[in-house]
Formats: structure tokens, C-alpha cells, sequence
């Protein structure tokens, strides 16, 4: 039988799971079907019950990812490139995000990067917060072009919180 906090491990999990839905229904839609995709900070891969693609590599602290790495130590090298780059909601963890950026864009031709511009309130992790001017004047220093920025509205109150949470996301060059 279930313990209570067993249930209240669940919770968590299908709340985070409701909390990036939205995101991941649009994001799908910029992933073309056969894609190689590198997903940084990929969780437990529910990316992938959302996009159809050739090849997939998860890269997160989460013993679930295909790699399992802390962004805040060494950085990764790979022999290869993918089609698409995903950085969903992750940019707030990595200590310092111009070398994170500088390191990482090169393995991809393509990257979706998602954030919610707000201050450091949700997680203590977190080493940063993006204001929508910070995370445009970051993403600008690190990639060549920025095709598109949308904003995802995303209704928070199945989180127990009142309101409207709004999300960017960024399709990057580099």
C-alpha cells in the first residue's frame, strides 16, 4: 500500500507533468517528424510521448536521462551533431549560463529554448532568473539568429496557484 508520501511523490510528478504540457504541445510542432533531437535537462524524457523522431538523446540529473550529468560540472562533448537542440525551462540551473551556451550550441542546428521570465521565486536551486529583456539580450550573444519567440500561456491554477503563467520560447541558430 501507498504511503503518504509515496502520494505525495506522485502528486509532484503528475503536476510537473501538467505544468510543461503546454509547452510540449507547441514545441512538437517545431520538431520535424525523423529528427535527431538533444534534449539538455530532459527529465524523465516525456518529451518524447510528445514528438516523433529518429533519434533521441536526454541529458538531465535524473537517473531516467539516456545521460546522466550535472550542467554545473564538466561539460559534455559529443562526436556528432543533432537536428534540434531542446532547452526546456532549464537555463536557471547551470552556474554560469554564457559557457553553458558558448559550449552546448554547437551540437545542434537548431535549438528550441523555453523559459518563464521571472524572478527566482518557484525553486532555491535555481541560479538565475530571466527577465524577457536578459534572456533576449543572452540568447542574442550566443546564436546568430532568433527566428521566432512565442508565448505559451499556461493556466497555473492545477497547481494550486491562482492565475496565468506565461512561458517564451525561443527557436535559435547558431
Amino acid at each position: 500500500m501507498a504511503t503518504a508520501e509515496d502520494i505525495e511523490v506522485i502528486k509532484e510528478e503528475y503536476l510537473l507533468k501538467a505544468r510543461f504540457a503546454p509547452q510540449k504541445d507547441i514545441i512538437k510542432t517545431h520538431i520535424p517528424a525523423g529528427s535527431s533531437v538533444l534534449d539538455l535537462g530532459c527529465g524523465d524524457k516525456d518529451m518524447l510521448n510528445y514528438i516523433t523522431c529518429s533519434d533521441y538523446h536526454g541529458v538531465d540529473v535524473c537517473e531516467l536521462a539516456d545521460q546522466v550529468h550535472d550542467f554545473d560540472g564538466d561539460l559534455l562533448t559529443w562526436d556528432r551533431t543533432w537536428d534540434v537542440g531542446l532547452m526546456v525551462s532549464m537555463l536557471y540551473y547551470p552556474e554560469d549560463t554564457d559557457r553553458f551556451l558558448n559550449h552546448y550550441k554547437q551540437f545542434a542546428s537548431k535549438w528550441i529554448v523555453t523559459i518563464a521570465p521571472m524572478p527566482r521565486l518557484l525553486k532555491p536551486e535555481w541560479n538565475h532568473s530571466f527577465s524577457p529583456t536578459r534572456i533576449e539580450g543572452v540568447l542574442n550573444t550566443h546564436f546568430t539568429t532568433i527566428s521566432s519567440k512565442i508565448e505559451i500561456e499556461s493556466d497555473i491554477s492545477r497547481l494550486g496557484r491562482e492565475g496565468t503563467k506565461y512561458w517564451c520560447m525561443y527557436i535559435c541558430t547558431p
